[in-house]
């Protein structure tokens, strides 16, 4: 074959090069299918954080702090799953405008849309918190709940409490027969209460809390202690605690109580007199030991009728587990809240001069 008759040959760089073509159409379809996934990904985490797949879940209760930063309440809400996304809560804010945040607490569904948590917020606390302490009568812990759901709540839901108290639609298993009030056996402590809560709801709350609280210290509707019902060791644990008021008398205070009973001896309580005129604290005079009422423990023997206040852990517990002794007097001696007791009626007025030479009387 001569150089003519030979097929020419083209230079490389005149070929078509169509794997190249190839392979760029490819990467610009898997980064433009990458994009929309991506965006389509966007748009679905967006409208996500404002209607959440699957609704709203499980009630949630944020307190907010006085003075906290806005974004530190969207961390929380976030935390505690009420915000898909903090930040983008604050993106929304920037558009829609940001929610005032007052202190307080609030209740909220865990996924809610972020329309619906600017509102909660917007309405400020939702969440009134009624603190009652240990010692309170039934008078009293209805007032103070009046007063703390008041702002939020109403009146009427004071009013409701105080009715539940005493017309007998919530009840203790230590309510005997014949047995309406529930002075004693409901709990001290804080209680939350939430929108669409109602008084009985909160009432029956507070006696759970008491049943659950006895009988962590011993005390259920079936105990027996020296003869007395697990009702009557409730008025004792009552009467223990305004009488002992530091749980270092507690026991002995108990005792002294027991040891009264069981000699047919009266109570001579001071607490128990101020109870019956309605009173908390406060001194007793010689006028009052006089006033007929079932309630005077220097006139009458035996219990009270009912307890005569709410009672701690301490309270219960001394009731159900007396230390063994001879008192049956006592006396405070200390500023300090000491109590001095005594068996025989010389060594407690040896007590009482003790009593007097350190400023008491």
């Amino acid at each position: 074959m001569t150089l003519d008759d030979a097929t020419p040959i083209e230079p490389r760089h005149h070929r078509p090069a169509h794997g190249r073509k190839v392979n760029k159409t490819s990467k610009a379809r898997l980064l433009l299918g990458g994009a929309a996934v991506l965006a389509l990904l966007v748009v679905g985490y967006v409208v996500n954080a404002f209607h959440p797949l699957g609704g709203q879940g499980s009630t949630v209760i944020v307190t907010v702090n006085s003075g906290e930063a806005s974004g530190s309440v969207y961390s929380k809400l976030e935390a505690d799953a009420v915000l898909e996304d903090a930040n983008l809560f604050k993106a929304y804010s920037l558009v829609a405008g940001a929610p005032t945040v007052r202190p307080g607490q609030y209740q909220f569904h865990q996924h809610s849309p972020m329309n619906t948590v600017k509102a909660v917020l917007n309405g400020g606390p939702n969440v009134a918190v009624v603190s009652i302490p240990v010692g309170f009568t039934l008078r009293e812990t209805a007032q103070r709940t009046a007063g703390e759901v008041l702002s939020l709540f109403g009146a009427k839901f004071g009013t409701d409490f105080m009715t539940a108290t005493t017309d007998g639609s919530v009840t203790s298993p230590f309510q005997p027969p014949g047995v309406s009030t529930l002075e004693g056996l409901v709990a001290a402590g804080e209680y939350t209460v939430t929108p669409g809560e109602t008084p009985r709801e909160l009432l029956q709350a507070m006696v759970d809390r008491y049943t659950k609280m006895a009988a962590d210290a011993g005390l259920t509707p079936q105990t027996m202690i020296e003869g007395r019902t697990a009702y009557e060791i409730a008025i004792i644990a009552s009467i223990v605690e305004k009488e002992g008021y530091f749980e270092k008398n507690m026991p002995k205070v108990a005792r002294v109580i027991y040891n009264r009973l069981a000699h047919s001896m009266p109570l001579q309580m001071d607490a128990t007199i101020l109870y019956g005129l309605g009173r908390d604290g406060g001194a007793v005079t010689p006028a009052m030991l006089r006033l007929s009422n079932p309630y005077n423990s220097y006139l009458n023997h035996g219990l009270t009728p009912t307890a005569i206040a709410t009672s701690g852990p301490a309270a219960i517990a001394a009731a159900v587990h007396p230390p063994q002794g001879t008192w049956l007097y006592f006396t405070l001696v200390s500023h300090d809240g000491t109590e001095a007791f005594a068996t025989t009626f010389d060594e407690q007025l040896a007590n009482e001069r003790i009593a007097a030479e350190n400023g008491i009387g």
